[in-house]
């Protein structure tokens, strides 16, 4: 199998003309870090505009957001988080009705979920529909585990909590 490297997208890109949004959709889908981590940073890092990307991120209804998640590319939708305006990081994970966490939710993609549920609006609309139950269920579990790694965190109030929930 041949990695496509970024100088051979950009040829294929212009020879097809397409416009930029649509190299980091591809990107997206094919779930391709190293190329999507140099396509963000040619605005990141100022030979495009910070502003410009933020439009291709939101384009479409953060279309690229989505199909990361449908796509199972954890990696993908991390960068996405990290570069949107953070006033934006809400309405990314509320497009298309939480698309991203119904999609992932309907592939079972476990990681993905895990994290998109780690957003209170995420978890709060996934609370309101049955159909999610079991993935809130064991995140919120795997959360009540995580608080008993530590040496100080076995009080009694938190195994009776652990107790009373795996139940």
């Amino acid at each position: 199998s041949h990695h496509l490297d970024f100088a051979e997208l950009r040829e294929i890109a212009a020879q097809l003309q397409l416009p930029e949004d649509d190299l980091f959709r591809v990107a997206a889908v094919l779930g391709d870090m190293p190329l999507f981590e140099e396509l963000v940073a040619e605005y990141t890092t100022g030979v495009h505009s910070m502003h410009r990307l933020q439009i291709i991120i939101e384009a479409h209804d953060y279309e690229i957001f989505y199909l990361a998640a449908l796509n199972n590319c954890l990696g993908v939708m991390e960068l996405l988080l990290q570069v949107v305006d953070p006033d934006y990081v809400e309405a990314m994970l509320e497009a298309r009705h939480y698309g991203a966490f119904r999609v992932a939710a309907l592939c079972g993609y476990r990681d993905v979920i895990n994290r998109l549920l780690s957003f209170p609006a995420i978890l709060a609309y996934a609370e309101t529909h049955a159909e999610y139950e079991h993935y809130v269920h064991a995140f919120i579990a795997m959360q009540l585990r995580s608080l008993t790694d530590g040496d100080d965190a076995q009080t009694p109030a938190l195994r009776f909590l652990l107790a009373t929930w795996n139940q």
